[in-house]
């Protein structure tokens, strides 16, 4: 109970702090295969104890209706390629930091290449297709209190795709989730597309006040090799 309190909170939090601070909602990503005037991606810091630092946080990618409020950073190891809308990740490796992604179109790709990537977590607005031949690891300190991965959007019917050639594990601690799929689809296989590999068994965990489900799977650990 604890939990989906804390997941529905969470939600809520995060879509009221895009609809304040990026003047939008999550709404406008529901149908757009590019990105959006309002859309990014930011890089976030956090803490020693799981939380984020704004003051330290850096933005990867603003649309234009963010370009004279908000400045990109270059990161090593991490760059965006708006031709392709894909966020290659390559041997980057701060597990105290994650990826916040929002109004990025629903064909926006994070690309891994590499076997020394490691994040705090990651948090997806719209669809999210992770491939790339590389491996990466999220959440691996157990420390983040956003969890591991979380896709999320109460407006459309969002999914998550892992590529047959991509590795990723992720892992969860006492109140997050390792992965977590929050989607208005009725059917498990598509909010979570298994496209190779192994992946450990999701389940569906009732409904958010807004009328969407909760995918969540196994809470301390989710592996897809």
């Amino acid at each position: 109970m604890k939990q989906n309190k804390f997941i529905t909170v969470l939600t809520l939090i995060l879509t009221l702090s895009l609809s304040v601070f990026g003047n939008f909602t999550v709404a406008e990503a529901k149908a757009k295969s590019t990105p959006s005037a309002d859309g990014y991606i930011q890089l976030l810091a956090y803490d020693k104890d799981g939380y984020i630092n704004w003051s330290n946080s850096k933005y990867i990618y603003v649309g234009k209706n963010m370009e004279e409020s908000e400045t990109v950073s270059e990161i090593e190891g991490i760059s965006y390629n708006k031709d392709n809308n894909t966020l290659t990740i390559s041997d980057y490796s701060n597990p105290k930091t994650g990826i916040t992604i929002a109004n990025m179109g629903t064909s926006f790709k994070i690309e891994v290449v590499g076997s020394k990537n490691s994040l705090q977590n990651i948090t997806s607005f719209n669809n999210l297709t992770i491939n790339g031949s590389g491996k990466l690891t999220i959440n691996s300190n157990k420390k983040c209190n956003n969890g591991g991965i979380l896709v999320s959007s109460d407006s459309s019917a969002v999914k998550i795709t892992f590529a047959k050639s991509v590795k990723v594990t992720s892992y969860g601690q006492k109140y997050a989730d390792s992965l977590c799929v929050v989607s208005t689809t009725k059917k498990l296989s598509k909010a979570i597309i298994k496209k190779g590999g192994s992946m450990t068994k999701c389940v569906a965990d009732g409904k958010s006040e807004s009328g969407a489900r909760r995918y969540i799977c196994k809470k301390s650990k989710f592996v897809k090799k």
